[in-house]
């Protein structure tokens, strides 16, 4: 028997110009992806697929779930953070063979207006995962998103927020391995 392995995901901070957060509210379970009662808001996150450089699934994703294309790279974490779903009995599912997620954050500063932002529409083949979204304090998200998170990451991504996007930032299409957050500002 194969041990079960963790899926590779990136999960996404989409930054408004007053450094406000971007969250949605889950529509429903996904499988092993449980939502606990009071935490259906999340940040977008997904699958990174077989090949796909990391910031291509990121800009993907954020696509995929929100329809925003007009964002500017904020930074990438370095490490990956992997945890593992909650134990899950129910039928066979695309999730089913992974014990739980290997993620990496990308944080983008959004430079379209609000009504660019529309989370309930079908892209890419995907089905809508939200019904409604707002901008948030960053510091205002659960609890358990900042313990369930590396120290590292939460810590990047309340920095990040404070970030400008830097047009000299080269990141190249596959192999971004590499990439490091941008400078604090």
């Amino acid at each position: 028997m194969s041990q079960a392995r963790y899926r590779p995901n990136v999960g996404i901070a989409l930054f408004n110009g007053d450094g406000l957060v971007l969250i949605a509210r889950r529509l429903r379970d996904d499988g092993p992806e449980i939502i606990a009662p009071g935490h259906d808001w999340q940040m977008p996150q997904g699958g990174v697929d077989d090949g796909e450089d990391v910031l291509a699934a990121a800009r993907r994703e954020l696509w995929e779930e929100t329809s925003v294309t007009n964002a500017s790279l904020l930074g990438l974490t370095p490490e990956w953070v992997a945890y593992d779903f909650p134990p899950y009995a129910g039928p066979p599912h695309r999730l089913s063979p992974f014990r739980g997620q290997s993620q990496r954050w990308a944080a983008f500063r959004f430079a379209g207006t609000d009504d660019e932002i529309e989370v309930g529409g079908i892209r890419g083949g995907a089905v809508p995962e939200f019904s409604a979204w707002r901008w948030e304090r960053l510091e205002r998200l659960p609890d358990w998103w900042f313990r369930s998170s590396a120290p590292s990451t939460s810590t990047w991504l309340v920095n990040s927020r404070r970030s400008r996007p830097r047009p000299e930032m080269r990141f190249p299409t596959s192999g971004a391995s590499g990439l490091k957050p941008g400078p604090v500002l």
